[in-house]
């Protein structure tokens, strides 16, 4: 009974963002007789480690709907044929990704033919300009974000705001999991913190993008979040310039700026409940940035100020490097619980946190040494 009504409340708390934008694809295509060509009508086309899958029509076409983005291996079974299995198949957002099957006759049972599919040079579903970026992309890349892929775009402009073909930032917008995220109002990109190791996958249209999107004339991201597997999976991922830092506050011979961004997730099966089919998905992120000012080039001014008749000698100095005792500390969590009991129907509920505090201030702040910060020793 708690279940069905835990169930109940994902559905009413998601029915007004299923009219948004999509967050699946498809996959679809034909299904012959390797040696003849002939259609082959009746073949299981299934996605291992799901419950999606579909059947051949008479002509050999298959199209299976609403498939999560992600990375599967497509499996087509036929009577008096040998399995074949294609690995290394993604689905992206709102495309077809096509798989097509050469089936061998066989008079053995049990025999599979592996093949690792390689991504087309040209996608001929794709009839836009769309980069982007796969989990595996992001951990290669010294960018860290949703708004990543937009900065690696051509056709983006970013001079504090991201501009989108001479479009005014404001009529870019993003969506997160199919949900818009952008503030039009203040002309706010994403409004939203998306950790780095819990992005599946972001994909950025720079114009002649579908109608579903609205609100946009420059650019649309769509960002898809990454789901709970039918497996336990754990990380941790730890980023710091502070690990030899010595007694002069420098790491390996330069200067240490203070950064520091530890990751924990999470994911599969939710505990404690029967059915596998419930999944989950967190991720927690710590950033601490110490004087996080890289710009800083010091200060060393010998003044010598009268002031009443008395003679007042001001003699600040602080050294290259980072600006001492500013900092910049957040934390971010990201989640979303899935449920799918069947191949036709999947929710998927999900949230975002985060918190933060920094210190900080000007150069005539830092120069009349209004945060009252201890002075180097010359």
């Amino acid at each position: 009974m708690n279940k069905k009504i835990l169930v109940a409340l994902m559905v009413l708390i998601l029915a007004p963002a299923l009219a948004f934008a999509g967050v699946t694809g498809k996959i679809s295509g034909k299904v012959v007789d390797k040696d003849t060509g002939e259609p082959l009508p009746g073949v299981n086309v299934m996605l291992e480690g799901t419950m999606m899958g579909a059947a051949s029509d008479i002509n050999g076409i298959f199209i299976i709907l609403n498939v999560p983005v992600g990375t599967y291996t497509v499996t087509a079974r036929y009577i008096g044929y040998k399995t074949v299995s294609v690995s290394n198949i993604r689905v992206h957002p709102d495309l077809t990704t096509e798989v097509n099957f050469d089936l061998p006759t066989t008079v053995l049972e049990g025999e599979t033919v592996s093949i690792v599919a390689e991504r087309p040079i040209i996608n001929k579903n794709v009839t836009n300009t769309v980069k982007t970026l796969q989990a595996e992309d992001l951990k290669n890349i010294p960018m860290r974000g949703v708004t990543t892929v937009m900065n690696l775009s051509s056709a983006v402009v970013n001079d504090g705001g991201f501009h989108v073909r001479g479009s005014r930032s404001e009529e870019s917008v993003t969506y997160v999991d199919g949900v818009m995220t952008s503030l039009l109002s203040t002309g706010t990109t994403n409004a939203l913190s998306v950790i780095n190791n819990a992005i599946e996958e972001s994909n950025f249209h720079a114009g002649g993008f579908n109608a579903e999107y609205g609100f946009a004339n420059g650019g649309v991201l769509l960002t898809t979040t990454k789901s709970g597997g039918s497996e336990y999976n754990f990380s941790l991922e730890a980023i710091s310039d502070e690990v030899f830092k010595n007694n002069e506050g420098k790491t390996l011979g330069t200067h240490s700026w203070g950064y520091n961004t530890y990751t924990l997730t999470a994911g599969g099966p939710v505990p404690f409940v029967a059915d596998k089919k419930m999944r989950f998905f967190v991720a927690a992120e710590r950033n601490y940035n110490g004087g996080y000012a890289t710009n800083w080039h010091g200060i060393d001014i010998d003044t010598t100020l009268v002031s009443f008749g008395d003679t007042l000698v001001y003699n600040p100095h602080y050294g290259p490097g980072p600006i001492p005792g500013y900092y910049n500390s957040t934390w971010d969590f990201n989640g979303n619980v899935s449920y799918s009991p069947s191949a036709a129907f999947r929710v998927k509920v999900g949230g975002t946190f985060h918190t933060g505090n920094d210190k900080g201030g000007d150069r005539w702040g830092n120069l009349m040494n209004l945060a009252k910060l201890p002075l180097n020793k010359r």
